[in-house]
């Protein structure tokens, strides 16, 4: 809202037209930039900077003049000159507020004249307002001519008059008036007033001037109340002090978060990512919802790290506020005291010029009249300074509530960002641990995947169904030339305990027959046949007695071989079941390959299958191609007839046996012959023994005691083919003599040329009759010359 509260309705001929009041050189100063620019131009700046410079001499002149600033007062300045004065200082007072760089070559150029530069533009702004309509109505033409010295419209002041007073708390931001205006004071011209009119005048102006009690108050309850207000003060600096570390320290924390977050949440959409043959079951969804999350936690994260970088915007102004709060405090607080003392020297001046005003100073008037003009242009300035600290420092106390509500804030708001971060990097760290558990699985995954591809490789090594029925026909071939051995062995097993059956009694009965052999012996020794050996025929008996003993001990070995020889027999009978149920082991074990070839064929086509068209999962498959592989591989192992060498080498033990104990038996059985040969001729011969104990003792009593009946010796038969004896001859005829027949044996033969018959023939050798035979066939007499033959014969083969 624009507000000019004076209006003055005149005449053309009204003094406000006329020209005077300010001078005319005032249209030197050429200033024609707008008053809202698009950018503040360090031309622009230059321009107010030499224009002001040249104002303010004109300026510092027309404060001299005591009329000039009653007119002033009573807003009665006129003229197209004055407009333009109004203007100009109004355009400084704006520029000041609005360009840093202008403002700062005032605030060191002119330090006095900065305290003033808004309020004096604000003045002079509505100064310019009531001037401009005044003579709008009374002489428009020169107001016209005016603008165009000017070069600048003066209806961009009601633009300055609204910013300027809503920068010094006129105005409210709508334009509406808070603060009370200035009003015009009473003027009377000088050349209508007579000396003590003047000197009254003068009186009355130092009495109203604003350097009384009522300023020396509010000067010092101003500054009291910043004593008052320097506690909380210190307290707010020390809050920054500590405050905004605390800040800086935590504004990285949820920034690092959202790192770590973004980082895991990538890793994570690459794992949803990772492309499988076999998909891992639930773990591609795990890593898609983690990722989902992540999402979450990213926004969440964004969110606070916005909300802590606002914190931290919201701190540094508030650490720049509180520091400009500072430097303003400390300014007041010296200019405060500057216009205290200010203000002492004003009083001072104002009861010098009352003593000289009392003296009825008439010579002095003009003298006097300057200085009243002066200290007024002082009092004035003192005030409107006053009116400034006074504004500051309620605009200064003002922000120090504001501040202090603020940090409360503040501390509100870190506390819940410290409390949120928590609650986030705990999430963080939740999803950081699974995002690296799930990579693990993935890559655990992964890796049996390409080890499971690597098993499926294996499956073709698994041979095909032409390998195996090959396989499986070597493996039947295989068991038949088995049964080929078997059987054999069986046979041959039969045949070995059939001839073990047949003399496996025989050493028990051979040792009965020793026994009573030796039974016998001695009886012929002890004489318990009836008759006494003696010289030559006991000899002889002893000779027969240490034979039979050695037939004893061969048959006590043999019975022990006996017994060996039927033990192994039994563990070859042992041996050969075990390998019979092997073979029918293994052949029932072929028949189940058979179906174990064709399960595993279909197996294996069906996981091939599977894997080709990606339908399975890792853990699955995994689990069937290891159990295909373990299954295979027994297959395998089983198909190679490996349990075969069992079966064949224990055929090779049985017949390594069998062939080792074969020659055994016949020899137990050869050597029990010959034992029984033995213990035969022993027996004949013992008898033959007591048969020519017999004889010789009839003998004796049919030819008497002195019948030679020695033997006839070895070298008696060696020297002759014919030998006598009182009641026996005996004739040798060569073998060659002999028929065909079966040599060195007893039998009846005709010899070449003869035309008898010879009972007798024999050769070296021992001879071997029936008891029954020979005394039948040879007679009683003939007994006698055998038996000595015979033990002749032997003793000298021997």
């Amino acid at each position: 809202m624009f507000v000019a509260s004076i209006v003055f309705s005149q005449t053309s001929t009204d003094p406000i037209c006329q020209e005077g009041d300010c001078p005319v050189e005032i249209f030197n100063i050429k200033l024609n930039e707008p008053i809202q620019p698009e950018q503040y131009t360090a031309e622009r700046t230059e321009n107010f900077k030499q224009a002001y410079l040249v104002f303010r001499a004109i300026k510092a002149e027309l404060q001299t003049k005591l009329d000039w600033r009653d007119k002033y007062d009573a807003f009665q300045l006129g003229g197209a000159s004055c407009l333009r004065y109004y203007q100009l200082e109004s355009a400084f007072g704006h520029e000041f507020l609005k360009n840093p760089e202008f403002k700062a070559f005032i605030e060191k150029d002119d330090p006095e004249g900065a305290k003033q530069m808004t309020q004096n533009g604000f003045r002079s702004s509505r100064r310019a307002a009531n001037l401009s309509i005044r003579m709008d109505s009374n002489c428009p033409d020169q107001k016209r001519t005016a603008e165009k010295k000017g070069g600048t419209a003066l209806s961009a002041t009601k633009n300055e008059y609204q910013e300027l007073g809503y920068a010094l708390g006129y105005f409210d931001k709508d334009g509406n008036v808070i603060k009370e205006l200035e009003q015009p004071k009473e003027y009377k011209p000088r050349d209508r007033m007579s000396k003590n009119e003047r000197v009254e005048r003068l009186n009355q102006k130092v009495a109203e001037l604003p350097i009384g009690p009522e300023e020396q108050q509010q000067l010092e309850k101003a500054a009291q109340d910043l004593k008052t207000a320097a506690p909380k003060f210190e307290g707010l600096k020390n809050f920054v002090f500590a405050f905004a570390p605390l800040v800086v320290a935590f504004v990285p924390s949820p920034l690092s978060l959202l790192g770590n977050v973004g980082r895991a949440t990538n890793l994570l959409g690459k794992l949803a990512g990772t492309l499988f043959k076999c998909p891992p079951g639930a773990l591609l969804e795990k890593a898609k919802n983690l990722f989902g999350k992540g999402g979450k936690l990213k926004e969440k994260l964004q969110n606070l790290v916005n909300k802590s970088d606002g914190l931290l915007a919201k701190t540094n102004v508030f650490k720049k506020r509180t520091e400009q709060l500072d430097n303003s405090f400390q300014n007041s607080t010296k200019a405060l005291e500057s216009l205290r003392n200010n203000l002492g020297n004003l009083e001072q001046q104002k009861q010098d010029i009352l003593g000289k005003l009392g003296d009825k100073p008439k010579k002095i008037l003009e003298e006097l009249e300057k200085e009243v003009a002066g200290l007024e242009s002082e009092a004035v300035k003192f005030k409107d300074l006053l009116e400034e600290e006074v504004n500051k420092k309620n605009q200064l106390l003002e922000e120090l509530d504001d501040l202090l509500k603020q940090k409360d804030q503040l501390e509100k708001t870190l506390s819940n960002l410290q409390g949120e971060n928590t609650e986030l990097e705990k999430a963080a760290n939740d999803l950081q641990a699974a995002a690296d558990q799930t990579q693990k699985q993935i890559e655990e995954a992964q890796e049996k995947e390409k080890e499971l591809e690597q098993k499926i490789k294996k499956l073709d090594e698994f041979p095909s169904e032409e390998v195996i029925s090959g396989n499986l026909k070597i493996c039947t071939d295989e068991l038949k030339q088995i049964l080929g051995q078997l059987e054999p062995a069986e046979t041959f097993q039969e045949s070995l305990n059939a001839q073990y059956d047949k003399v496996k009694k025989r050493p028990g009965r051979l040792l009965e027959k020793v026994k009573n052999l030796k039974i016998f012996q001695n009886d012929l020794l002890q004489g318990n046949k009836g008759f006494a050996l003696a010289g030559k025929a006991l000899e002889t008996l002893g000779k027969l007695s240490g034979r039979t003993n050695k037939v004893s001990s061969v048959l006590q070995l043999l019975t022990g071989k006996n017994t060996g020889i039927g033990d192994r027999l039994l563990k070859i009978d042992g041996s050969i079941g075990q390998a019979r149920n092997l073979y029918q082991n293994r052949s029932g074990i072929i028949d189940k390959l058979k179906g174990k070839a064709a399960d595993l064929l279909f197996q294996k086509t069906g996981i091939k299958a599977q894997w080709e068209k990606g339908d399975c999962g890792i853990d699955e498959m995994n689990q069937k191609v290891d159990d295909f592989l373990a299954k295979s591989k027994v297959f395998e192992e089983e198909i190679d007839c490996i349990d075969l060498k069992d079966l064949q080498k224990k055929l090779q033990e049985i017949k390594g046996e069998q062939t080792e104990l074969a020659p055994e038996i016949e020899e137990l059985e050869k050597t029990l012959e010959e034992a029984a040969k033995e213990q035969e001729q022993i027996q004949q011969e013992t008898e033959a023994l007591e048969e020519l104990a017999k004889e010789q003792q009839q003998l004796q009593q049919q030819l008497g005691d002195d019948v030679n009946l020695d033997p006839v010796q070895p070298e008696e038969w060696a020297e002759s083919f014919d030998v006598k004896r009182d009641y026996w001859e005996a004739v040798f005829h060569p073998d060659d003599e002999v028929v065909e027949g079966y040599k060195g044996r007893y039998f009846q033969v005709r010899l070449k040329d003869a035309d008898k018959n010879v009972k007798l023939l024999f050769g070296p050798g021992e001879y071997f009759i029936e008891r029954g035979d020979f005394r039948d066939t040879y007679g009683s007499v003939i007994g006698v010359f055998v038996t000595e033959a015979l033990n002749a014969m032997r003793k000298a083969d021997r």
